[in-house]
């Protein structure tokens, strides 16, 4: 058996089973104890259940701290008893709630407490224990509350006073323990305290807290440099010096537990606030540095020193820990510095300790703004007298005013003997604004809640629509304060104007209604989607997704749909629109509002039917009227015409009944020959194609549609026959051109179309240039639909110039004369083109010149053998001869068959090569030497020369004769000279007298014998050489009968090459 014991009067048993395997289950039984009521103290009260104690501070907080949330039952506000009206001044509110921090559970149990006398003799003290000790005991009887729940005083208000204070009997003993240590709560310290409680002046402040006053001084976390700080410690330093230094402080020490992420501090953290904490009016120090920071707190470690400068003299220090990981801690002094002057700007006011300036609107609005708290010094409520009254006085009777005003007038005579008081008079009675008038009393006369004597300034959206709408009167006055010195009041707490929920006035930046609806209908989205207008324009009234004019920079309110923004359906309250006139029958408008502002203009239209009988755009003037009477609709016959054609119409189904069978008529015709490719060969062609054919679904009664004969409508919207060009050469062509129809009235569809198009022809290129061409341009529609085509029957309507089959029509393009004709045979319908070549061009470039290098050729036969350029020549003749081959081939398009001319040249450059290797075996004979074969003599230069016409050239053999002319020679230097001539040295020999000498005659008779043989062999030498010339001359003839012959073998092959390149090169 298991015994449970409850610590509640509630107790819940829960029984759960799964799916799977059950047991027997259980027997249990319960028995109620009496409880021993717990055990309070005098600052606690027991809970409704008395299961437990709560302090006095905790009843009414927003927290549930009783079991049975009794603590927060019956929390209401009420109003400060008259008999405590002697805390005016040190407590600045004026409801609180009950219980008190006394325990007194009503008004009643209060006013009977003996602590209401012990109250009077504290005020009345000369020399109080704590300046803030009334004002202390004041917060505990009366505690604050505001919206129904207690703000108790400040626990960092309570250490000083119960130490200062100790002998004093009237305060609640261990009361500083159950005040809470945060931001909602009360404080208000004196302006000037003695020296009682925590370290002044310098030196130092090495506890958790205390009041800091000095020029200079230095402070730390608890047990710095000694240990750690501690878990749950809460700490407050005030720094308060004279209002005309501020402090300077210096952290030079810094290591306390991190965040979980650097700028996130959770858990121990140090905030420096401007001003007395926890006063939420003054603003906390940013920090700007730190290794873990975030908007306002501090925490990790530092790894350098921090220098802060606030604004204040008066500055709060916190340091918070939580409940585990403390470090070292941190140790901090600060400096002072003096503060110098303080301009204020138009609308401001120096405060009194000539520190801060604050806008004039927040004097006596119930807040403390200046760090000494003069804006709520001497506020009271005066009403109003004279001029004034009759200025401004208000329709709800509350004729109370405050100064100074929102212009810097301290008083009403300050204000009236004013340089500006008559221009502001004048102002009000502007009509720039209709608010005009209250808006200037607002300004120079705030209202005063008697109750509080506390004054409104005027919303920020209601003076930025004045100010826009009146700021260009001469009347306004140059010195009136910008409307951004109220921005940060609340909207909720200024005076916001005689506005109107259904209307707008001026540019509706002060429009607080709540419509939610744009000019077209769509709901608006939240203004909370839009962070920029809600950061930025917080004095906006941006509610749910009413519409607004944030800024005050649109015409008039607006708000967003999704993303984008739009105007509002919210009339001006001048009434200065255009009313909806509303539509007459048929007539539509575009767009529709209830109503319209100057400048906006709608279009009008009809029906599908009907016409338009007036402006189709009519304009909404400024004088708000329309610029023209509403237009209205009359029959429109030819629309009327193609709603009834087409309601049921198909343009998915053929013409006839099934199966289909459609014969469209195709007739057409060349406008012009754009381009003629012959290396394709393609041609490009403008041409006009027309196609009729008969639906009678589209027949109409002309006379019951106004007479209208014909319609125009568009290619898609009838049934039209598949139609796909044939021989297509251009790779962009898809289709033909889905231009607009033409229907008559018998049910006739015409489909004219004029288009390019790129088709390949047939080139007969054999006889070029004579030669022709074939390019038909056909199309052809889908058998296997029943589509057919034929030709224009007689008596058939055509297009002007279109062809039939039986007619055709000439034109020409470059060398080309054309001639068109048309056909068509069962789906396909054709544009023949035959193109006949003009030859002179090509004959005067091309062929004739083939020619004559064909001639030129024979003259390679007749230069001299012995002349160097003759090979020369013949082989620039058959390049010129390829040359004309590749100019002719670069004409006319690749294919297996050769044209004429150039089966021609190919056979004439055959001829050529043949006869250059020929010639050049001539002029290898014609250099050979030794004898010329008898056969070769007599064939060639007896027979074939006279065949050739060139005479017997063969001549008779050489015989050598012998002569003896001397006898007595002698061989000297390659020559025989005569040894027995007698010349003059013989002579002379005979003459000196000396005797020749007798000669042998054996001696004479072989001399005889050797001149003989010397005689006989001079003879034939002399034949010798002349029997080698006759050899070479022979030679040399051969080779002339060589050239005749094949000058007239070149001539004639020639002249058979013409009928042998017909034979062979013909298809």
């Amino acid at each position: 058996m298991r015994n449970y014991t409850s610590r509640t009067n509630i107790m819940t048993v829960t029984f759960k089973s799964d799916e799977w395997v059950s047991g027997t289950g259980f027997n249990a039984s319960f028995v109620a104890v009496d409880k021993d009521p717990p055990t309070c103290s005098e600052n606690e009260k027991e809970c409704a259940d008395l299961l437990g104690c709560v302090a006095f501070a905790k009843i009414c907080d927003g927290s549930n701290d009783c079991e049975d949330e009794s603590d927060e039952q019956n929390c209401v506000c009420e109003q400060i008893p008259s008999e405590l009206s002697i805390c005016k001044g040190t407590i600045d509110y004026g409801t609180m709630v009950y219980p008190n921090l006394y325990g007194h559970e009503n008004e009643t149990v209060l006013l009977n407490s003996p602590i209401l006398g012990s109250l009077q003799a504290l005020q009345s003290t000369p020399h109080p224990c704590h300046d803030d000790v009334f004002a202390f005991v004041c917060s505990l009887l009366a505690p604050k509350c505001v919206g129904n729940m207690i703000k108790p005083p400040c626990r960092v208000w309570c250490p000083d006073i119960m130490a200062s204070c100790q002998n004093l009997t009237d305060l609640v003993p261990d009361i500083c323990a159950t005040l809470p240590f945060s931001e909602d709560c009360y404080i208000n310290r004196a302006t000037n305290q003695p020296g009682a409680g925590g370290p002044e002046g310098p030196g130092s402040a090495s506890g958790c807290g205390g009041v800091l006053r000095g020029l200079n001084s230095t402070f730390q976390s608890p047990n710095f440099g000694r240990g750690n700080y501690g878990n749950n410690r809460d700490c407050v330093w005030s720094i308060r010096v004279s209002p005309h230094l501020v402090p300077e402080i210096s952290f030079h020490s810094f290591k306390l537990e991190g965040g979980p992420a650097d700028g996130n501090c959770p858990y121990d953290y140090v905030r420096i606030f401007d001003g007395e904490w926890p006063d939420s009016k003054f603003s906390s120090i940013r920090f700007q540095s730190g290794e873990t920071q975030d908007a306002e707190r501090l925490c990790g470690e530092l790894t350098e020193k921090l220098v802060v400068r606030p604004k204040s003299y008066i500055v709060s220090v916190i340091f918070s820990s939580d409940g585990q990981n403390s470090k070292e801690g941190f140790s901090a002094s600060y400096t002072t510095r003096d503060r110098g002057a303080l301009p204020c700007q138009r609308g401001e006011e120096l405060c009194d300790d000539n520190a801060q300036c604050i806008p004039l609107s927040m004097y006596c609005d119930g807040k403390f703004d200046c760090w000494d708290k003069s804006d709520e010094k001497d506020c009271q409520c005066n009403p109003l007298q004279g001029e004034l009254e009759d200025l401004c006085a208000r329709r709800d009777g509350s004729n109370y005013v405050s100064f100074p005003n929102m212009i810097g007038h301290k008083t009403a005579n300050e204000l009236q003997n004013s340089q500006e008081y008559s221009s502001l008079k004048s102002l009000m009675r502007s009509l720039c604004h209709v608010d005009i008038a209250v808006f200037v009393c607002e300004m120079m006369s705030p209202s005063c809640d008697r109750s509080t004597a506390t004054s409104k300034a005027p919303c920020r959206s209601w003076c930025e629509e004045i100010r826009s709408a009146c700021e260009s009167e001469a009347e306004w006055p140059s010195d009136f304060p910008s409307c951004d010195i109220i921005e940060s009041q609340d909207a909720n707490n200024c005076v916001q104007g005689p506005t109107s929920l259904h209307c707008y006035h001026g540019k509706g930046a002060n429009f607080r209604g709540q419509i939610a609806v744009t000019e077209t209908g769509r709901n608006c989205t939240a203004w909370a989607d839009h962070q920029y207008e809600v950061t930025n324009f917080q004095w906006a009234n941006l509610d749910n997704n009413n519409c607004r004019n944030p800024g005050n920079v649109a015409e008039r309110p607006w708000c967003y749909v999704d993303n984008q923004w739009e105007y509002c359906r919210v009339p001006p309250c001048s009434g200065q629109v255009c009313r909806n006139r509303g539509l007459p029958r048929n007539v539509q408008a575009h767009p529709v509002k209830e109503f319209y502002w100057p400048g906006d203009k709608v279009t009008y239209q009809c029906a599908s039917t009907y016409t338009l009988k007036g402006s189709a755009v009519i304009k909404c003037l400024d004088n708000s009227t329309w610029s023209s009477s509403l237009p209205t609709c009359i029959v429109n016959e030819y629309r009327q015409l193609l709603e009834d054609l087409f309601d049921v119409y198909s343009a998915e189904a053929a013409p006839s009944e099934l199966p289909v069978d459609v014969t469209t008529v195709f007739s057409g015709h060349v406008v012009n020959i754009v381009s003629l490719d012959e290396t394709g060969p393609e041609v490009q062609t403008e041409v006009v194609v027309e196609f009729r054919w008969i639906d009678n679904r589209l027949s109409w009664t002309p006379t019951s549609y106004g007479n209208i004969d014909t319609l125009q409508v568009a290619y898609e919207r009838v049934w039209a026959p598949t139609v796909i060009l044939q021989r297509n050469a251009d790779t962009g062509f898809t289709r033909l051109p889905t231009v607009d129809v033409t229907l008559t009235s018998s049910g006739e569809v015409i489909w004219q179309v004029q288009t390019l198009v790129t088709t390949t022809c047939d080139l007969d290129q054999y006889l070029f240039p004579f030669d022709s061409m074939t390019c038909p341009v056909c199309l052809k529609t889908d058998l296997t639909k029943g589509e057919r085509l034929s030709c224009p029957l007689e008596g058939n309507t055509t297009a002007e110039n279109n062809l039939n089959c039986s007619t055709s029509s000439q034109t020409s393009t470059g060398e080309w004369s054309v001639t068109i004709t048309a056909e068509s045979t069962n789906d396909t319908g054709c544009l023949n083109l035959a193109l006949q070549r003009n030859p002179t061009y090509h004959m005067c470039t091309t062929i004739a010149p083939t020619i004559i290098l064909a001639i030129l050729m024979a003259i390679t036969f007749l230069i001299p053998i012995d002349k160097g350029d003759r090979l020369s020549y013949g082989m620039a003749v058959l390049l010129s001869m390829v040359v004309s081959l590749v100019v002719i081939t670069s004409f006319l398009p690749r294919s297996t068959n050769i044209p004429f001319v150039g089966t021609f040249v190919v056979v004439s450059m055959s001829f050529m090569a043949f006869f250059m290797l020929v010639t050049l075996a001539i002029i290898i004979i014609s250099g050979k030497e030794g004898d010329l074969p008898s056969w070769a003599r007599t064939v060639f230069l007896r027979y074939m020369a006279q065949c050739l016409l060139m005479g017997n050239l063969a001549k008779k053999s050489y015989t050598l004769e012998v002569g003896r002319s001397k006898k007595d020679v002698i061989y000297e230097n390659g020559s025989f000279t005569n040894l027995w001539e007698e010349g003059p040295q013989r002579a002379e020999e005979k003459s000196t007298g000396e005797q020749t000498k007798p000669v042998d005659a054996n001696l004479s008779a072989m001399i005889s014998g050797i001149r003989e043989s010397i005689d006989s062999l001079n003879a034939n030498i002399e034949a010798m050489g002349q029997q080698k010339e006759d050899e070479e001359s022979e030679w040399v003839v051969l080779a002339h009968v060589l050239d005749r012959l094949c000058l007239v073998l070149y001539i004639i092959s020639s002249i058979v090459a013409v009928p042998l390149s017909l034979y062979l090169g013909h298809p």
